[in-house]
């Protein structure tokens, strides 16, 4: 299993703001690397049997993309009331 930093990073990598609309509403498996999305479903009950019939063990189950919400600018300077 790769460390959560690392994970996050691939994550965000490797599912830019633009390809992000098509899971909106959608529960995700990802690879546990971060840099593949291997089912995706309604609920996680459909995601589950999905990945079970085809025989997938390594996974991580992501919650559900409701809408984008977009990640902070780590490389600005924190701002300062």
């Amino acid at each position: 299993m790769t460390d959560s930093g690392t994970y996050a990073r691939n994550v965000i990598k490797h599912f830019p703001p633009e390809v992000q609309h098509l899971y909106f509403g959608r529960v995700l498996a990802r690879s546990e690397d971060g840099t593949r999305i291997l089912a995706h479903a309604t609920d996680y009950d459909e995601l589950v049997d999905d990945l079970e019939r085809r025989g997938v063990t390594d996974y991580v189950l992501d919650g559900m993309l409701a809408y984008h919400v977009p990640l902070p600018d780590v490389t600005a300077p924190p701002v300062v009331p």
